[in-house]
């Protein structure tokens, strides 16, 4: 009886999913609360991370009719995750200025890229390559998001191979441009320093994905471009705590795979970044007096 209430539900939740992105895309999102929208995209992560592909080995039973429908390999799976990775993609345009909603969009495509084996549809998702490209292209979306959606590309290049595997990393390459634009333009202006914070903390977002289901020398196959540029970024920005506490963060995400690889001259590559990093920024904080208060320091620490 369960089962049955439980499929009606997501059906019901699925055919308003197909009418909220049919109004957005219309210009129409107004119909939809934002806060309607974020329950959606919470909705379908949760019953997406139960229920799509799921893993026989993890459970005592498994009903046949949800194998069928939603197992490895299924035309079930792919028509959910077009739908899926539509919905987000609407989210992210449409909705980009809503927190809640724009959040758990992006958080609905990490979740779907987490289903780790090489049946994963997502990756050959023509919704979700739009995406990419969109981003590539330079969308605007806020830092946070942005970090979440490299996020989402890392995980699903790891899974992905040949043509495809090579279109999910060029957000990586396009991404590498990008910095390196900024790290050679001769203005020193806010928005430049904003947009420099931006692009290192996407860099973060792409460590995490990795981290999380990557090689440990693809990682640093990905990142080792962003973080050969952090002692020159320290040193021109040493004033500016907004670019040297991201640009210090992703070494730190990046170092306990690093230092992990399994060759020699990746690791040795990695600490003389870090050695220089930490002379550059010795250099420029030797003796001075922190304007942070000891407690609110202690705290960023642990």
């Amino acid at each position: 009886m369960n089962y049955f209430l439980s499929r009606r539900l997501i059906g019901e939740i699925m055919r308003i999913n197909a009418w909220e992105c049919a109004a957005l895309e219309a210009g129409l999102g107004s119909v939809f609360s934002p806060e309607l929208s974020a329950t959606i995209s919470w909705l379908l992560k949760i019953w997406a991370n139960s229920y799509l592909m799921p893993q026989a080995s993890v459970y005592s039973e498994m009903s046949p009719i949800l194998a069928c429908a939603f197992g490895r390999g299924s035309r079930g799976v792919s028509w959910v995750v077009s739908r899926l990775a539509g919905r987000a993609a609407a989210c992210l345009r449409h909705h980009a200025a809503q927190p809640a909603a724009a959040l758990h969009a992006t958080q609905l495509l990490t979740t779907l890229a987490h289903s780790h084996h090489k049946q994963n549809p997502l990756a050959t998702c023509e919704e979700f390559l739009a995406l990419l490209q969109w981003e590539a292209a330079g969308c605007n979306l806020p830092g946070e998001l942005r970090k979440e959606l490299h996020r989402a590309f890392a995980i699903a290049a790891t899974y992905a191979e040949g043509d495809v595997r090579n279109r999910l990393l060029s957000s990586t390459v396009s991404l590498q441009e990008k910095l390196m634009n900024l790290i050679n333009m001769e203005s020193d202006t806010e928005p430049v320093r904003n947009m420099l914070a931006d692009t290192l903390d996407c860099f973060i977002g792409i460590t995490d994905g990795v981290l999380e289901v990557g090689t440990m020398d693809e990682q640093f196959m990905m990142l080792i471009g962003a973080l050969d540029k952090i002692p020159g970024i320290i040193f021109r920005y040493h004033n500016y705590p907004g670019v040297v506490l991201p640009a210090l963060n992703l070494l730190a995400k990046s170092a306990k795979r690093m230092l992990h690889s399994v060759q020699p001259q990746n690791v040795n590559k990695f600490l003389e970044i870090c050695n220089t990093t930490f002379e550059v920024y010795m250099r420029w904080n030797s003796g001075k007096i922190s304007s942070i208060p000891q407690d609110a320091e202690e705290e960023a620490y642990e």
